[in-house]
């Protein structure tokens, strides 16, 4: 039994000295990741049809940015932008869309799984009056019933911007994964 409580103790300090080694370098992660090496055909996500048949309105979260962004000789200047993760030539990307033409293609430079409760923490469900929660629950009830062929809402999505010292990271949340990339505050 000694020798139980020894092992826990020693692998309890083991696991509590590995936060301090696993801090990401993101200069490191920003020089490394490499651009996109060709252009889309008439800068049309040739995907973008097949995702927005099942909803109805796209599926993707729109981005503001009010600051200049700079990866590697690009400008994203600031405005609205729709983006959309896409995995091309075995790496993803994050695709800066405006009026369904893509501006900008940015590497991830690190993906993840989120964790289980996050679109719980983060996106709340919005309250409802009566009247709303009653037309809601009879919707529902009715569509249990006969089953439509009505469109399906889209997927949870969430994005962050952390401002980091020497760069800004954008942390994506679409469905399960969540996707980083890397931009300077002053120009390559």
């Amino acid at each position: 039994m000694k020798k139980l409580f020894f092992v826990l103790f020693i692998s309890c300090f083991l696991f509590t000295a590995m936060p301090a080694s696993a801090v990401l370098d993101w200069d490191e992660l920003y020089e490394n990741s490499k651009p996109f090496p060709s252009k889309l055909m008439n800068n049309i996500d040739p995907f973008q049809d097949e995702d927005n048949l099942k909803y109805a309105y796209t599926p993707y979260p729109l981005f503001r940015t009010s600051a200049h962004l700079y990866y590697k000789g690009m400008k994203i200047d600031p405005g609205y932008y729709q983006l959309t993760p896409r995995k091309m030539n075995g790496s993803y990307y994050i695709l800066f869309k405006t009026n369904g033409k893509v501006k900008f293609i940015i590497p991830v430079v690190k993906k993840e799984i989120v964790p289980a409760a996050f679109y719980k923490k983060y996106m709340p469900n919005p309250k409802l009056t009566v009247g709303q929660a009653t037309a809601k629950n009879w919707t529902n009830m009715w569509g249990k019933v006969f089953k439509g062929s009505g469109k399906q809402p889209p997927p949870k999505a969430f994005v962050e911007m952390e401002n980091q010292s020497t760069c800004y990271v954008l942390k994506f949340y679409y469905k399960e994964m969540c996707y980083y990339t890397v931009y300077k505050k002053v120009p390559y």
